[in-house]
């Protein structure tokens, strides 16, 4: 494991770490096709990093348990959480393994696709898990798809024990097992995951997303559908869905837009804010760092969230 400081965290994420290959064209290829790329440039990412880093970003002291390999890319992923003040005692080096890294494919619009190798991040076990006392003593669990189904469940009965609210980004797609969904309070998927694990048709507007988010329900407490750049919609048993509308902003990038949303909601769930204002935080969130380029966004803070959202409101 790593030597930064100790500390009590309020938002723990079990997740993944990438190296990310960054790929710009105009167009992403098809099945088969090659095309001339104009750009490419690297980052540290996966879905738990990225989550984590948000989470810190806004306000919240965070704390990442993982494994990179012991090879230059774990040391890009870790200096870059211990640049963004996320504690990485929990993260262990494992060797014979190398670290886990992706190649996304961006096209002139600002979409993207990715393939991702998890490499060490699917090296995480039990034992792990337990003697780092991370996940334990957190308020909020943060838990993705990128990660091994039983590290995900272990992780979850850890938190529950200690009481924390667990957030499950069903990212990327794929079955859910009863048994993890039965520790989760909040799902989150955007409108592709929100398709396959309700196995309802395409979700391309509010009523499609609420009529997932309605199925979704008999699995989780609580289920927040992303819907990009048009918003979310959150549902919970007792009330009627939330819509949340999303802001109009020039776009630079969507890559990262729902982990944006996902860590600012946790930071805001570790501080006692009610899950419907939490919503609207998280999706005012995701609109600043779309509409900031990629290089400036380590700038952005929890002040400029509020800000914008005070001026959208």
């Amino acid at each position: 494991m790593t030597n930064s400081a100790p500390g009590v965290a309020t938002v723990a994420v079990v997740g993944s770490l990438h190296y990310d290959i960054l790929v710009t064209g105009a167009d992403r290829p098809r099945r088969g096709e090659t095309l001339f790329g104009e750009a490419w440039a690297w980052k540290c990412g996966g879905k738990g990093g990225n989550q984590a880093i948000e989470a810190a970003r806004h306000g919240a002291a965070t704390a990442f348990v993982g494994a990179v390999g012991e090879d230059d890319f774990g040391e890009a992923l870790l200096m870059r959480l211990d640049e963004a003040q996320v504690n990485t005692t929990a993260v262990f080096r494992l060797a014979n393994v190398g670290s886990g890294m992706s190649v996304a494919l961006f096209d002139s619009g600002g979409d993207y696709g990715a393939v991702i190798v998890p490499g060490a991040n699917w090296g995480i076990t039990s034992a792990m898990l337990e003697s780092s006392r991370v996940v334990e003593n957190c308020r909020v669990l943060l838990l993705q798809n990128e990660m091994r189904p039983e590290t995900n469940l272990a992780a979850a009965t850890v938190a529950r024990k200690g009481g924390a609210t667990i957030v499950l980004n069903a990212a990327p797609a794929r079955t859910v097992e009863d048994e993890l969904m039965g520790l989760v309070d909040l799902l989150v998927v955007n409108e592709i995951e929100a398709e396959i694990l309700a196995g309802c048709p395409p979700v391309s507007s509010f009523e499609a997303a609420e009529a997932a988010a309605a199925t979704l329900l008999g699995r989780a407490p609580h289920v927040m559908v992303t819907l990009g750049g048009n918003g979310l919609v959150l549902a919970s048993p007792e009330n009627s869905p939330l819509r949340v509308f999303g802001h109009a902003v020039a776009v630079e990038s969507t890559h990262g837009a729902g982990d944006a949303v996902i860590g600012a909601l946790a930071a805001q769930l570790a501080d006692g804010v009610p899950l419907t204002d939490a919503a609207h935080y998280a999706n005012a969130a995701a609109a600043a760092l779309v509409a900031t380029p990629e290089h400036a966004r380590r700038a952005l803070t929890r002040q400029m969230t509020q800000s914008f959202l005070a001026t959208r409101t």
